[in-house]
């Protein structure tokens, strides 16, 4: 089960990241959507992080 939801994860992760790159190559860095997504973006990477930690820890 916690293989499907780190997919998944790695899947979100994926699509912000691409997302955030398209729109701040047509926008800008600083536009509040990039800056938005870069922020969700963010803490998909802090929960894989929380998520794999936990594997080696146990």
């Amino acid at each position: 089960m916690k293989q499907l939801s780190d997919r998944k994860l790695l899947k979100d992760i994926e699509e912000h990241r691409e997302m955030m790159i398209y729109l701040a190559n047509t926008t800008s860095f600083s536009h509040p959507t990039v800056v938005d997504i870069s922020t969700k973006l963010d803490l998909l990477l802090n929960k894989y992080e929380k998520s794999c930690s936990e594997l080696i820890i146990k």
